[in-house]
C-alpha cells in the first residue's frame, strides 16, 4: 500500500489527479491512500515520514512549494517528490531539492503515465524486502532497508545493522540474488554493503553504517560505479 500527499489548492485538478493515479496503479495492481493538503505549513506542521511519493504545486498560499520542498527535505531526505506547475519553466528548480520529476498543469494522462512507470523500480526498491530470522518461539523481522551490509561464514550469514547483529543458515550467493534488486553489491568476496549506508570510501575500506569493513581489490571499481549510479538516480 503507498502512501500518497498532494499538496495544492487546486481542487479539480488534484481530482485530476486522484483519477490518474487510480488508473495508472490500478493497471500495476497497486493500491495506494491519497491524503490532500492546501498549503505547505499545513502540510509541515505534524509530518511524518510516511509517505512514498508527495506531490507539491510550487506556487501556493502562504508558503511557496519551493520552500515547503527545502524545509521537507531538512526533515526527509528519501521521500519521492515530484513538483507541479503551470509553467516549464520552474522544473529547473527541482534539482535544487532532489525532485523526481515535473508535471506541468494542464496534465496529459499520457506522459503522466510515462513518468509514473519510471517511479515503479524506485518505488520497489524503497519498500525493501523483509527477512524473517530464527524460528520456534524466538523471530526476527528484518527490513533489507534497515541492513547496513551482510557478511558471509561458510554456511552462515551474518546482517549487521543499528541493532546488532542477525545471523542466518544460507549462502552469499542466495542473499546476493535478492538484494542486488535493493541497491546491495559486493565490496568484497564476502561481504554486501547497503549503497544507502555508505558515508565513505578510503583506498581499501569502506564505512557503512557506523563500521568499517575491508574492499576487495577486484570489487572497489564496480563499487564506485554502483555508488555514483546510486546517487545519479
Amino acid at each position: 500500500m503507498l502512501n500518497i500527499a498532494v499538496l495544492d489548492d487546486d481542487e479539480s485538478f488534484v481530482d485530476e489527479l486522484r483519477e490518474n493515479l487510480k488508473a495508472f496503479f490500478g493497471s500495476k495492481g497497486m493500491e495506494f491512500n491519497f491524503i490532500r493538503f492546501t498549503d505547505g505549513a499545513a502540510f509541515l506542521s505534524k509530518y511524518k515520514p510516511i509517505y512514498d511519493i508527495v506531490f507539491m504545486d510550487i506556487c501556493m498560499p502562504y508558503m511557496s512549494g519551493l520552500e515547503t520542498a527545502r524545509r521537507l527535505r531538512e526533515i526527509d531526505d528519501d521521500v519521492m517528490l515530484i513538483f507541479i506547475s503551470r509553467m516549464a519553466g520552474y522544473s529547473i528548480n527541482g534539482y535544487d531539492v532532489s525532485a523526481f520529476d515535473f508535471i506541468v498543469k494542464p496534465m496529459d494522462y499520457a506522459s503522466f503515465a510515462l513518468k509514473m512507470e519510471r517511479t515503479i523500480p524506485v518505488l520497489k526498491r524503497k519498500s525493501g524486502y523483509k527477512f524473517m530470522i530464527g524460528g520456534g518461539d524466538s523471530l526476527k523481522v528484518l527490513d533489507s532497508k534497515d541492513i547496513y551490509y551482510v557478511e558471509v561464514f561458510t554456511h552462515d550469514i551474518v546482517f549487521h545493522t543499528a541493532d546488532g547483529s542477525f545471523h542466518s543458515r544460507n549462502s552469499l550467493k542466495n542473499i546476493n540474488s535478492i538484494l542486488e534488486k535493493y541497491d546491495f553489491v559486493h565490496a568484497h568476496r564476502c561481504y554486501l554493503v547497503n549503497l544507502r549506508h555508505v558515508k565513505a570510501i578510503t583506498s581499501d575500506s569502506v564505512v557503512c553504517g557506523n563500521e568499517t569493513i575491508k574492499i576487495g581489490r577486484t570489487y572497489k571499481k564496480s563499487l564506485l560505479a554502483a555508488i555514483a549510479n546510486y546517487y545519479n538516480q
